[in-house]
């Protein structure tokens, strides 16, 4: 056997162990002392209001073009911008929630 498939091989057991622990704790396991820093309610404003921006910014960039042909440009960039630091905005609190835990 060549080192390359040597390597190979030894890197697919860890990877089959890990999954093997991983899977092998329950969902509560380990996250009993886990508590989100961001509120339930903080997370689902974002959720809602980042969902909203996007679909907002989608709508306005398509009619944009068709209706206003002249300011097509900027709006399409603010719509852009908005989307942007809407998703930034969510996926900070994306990180910080974990749906598997309890708190």
């Amino acid at each position: 056997m060549s080192n390359t498939e040597t390597r190979t091989g030894r890197r697919a057991a860890l990877i089959a162990a890990a999954i093997q622990d991983d899977t092998s704790r329950g969902p509560e396991e380990g996250t009993a002392d886990y508590h989100p820093r961001v509120p339930g309610t903080v997370r689902d404003v974002v959720y809602w209001t980042t969902l909203g921006v996007a679909a907002t910014s989608m709508l306005v960039s398509g009619v944009a073009g068709i209706w206003f042909s002249s300011i097509a440009e900027q709006v399409v960039a603010t719509a852009g911008v908005a989307t942007g630091v809407m998703g930034i905005i969510g996926g900070g609190v994306g990180v910080v929630y974990r749906p598997g835990a309890r708190g």
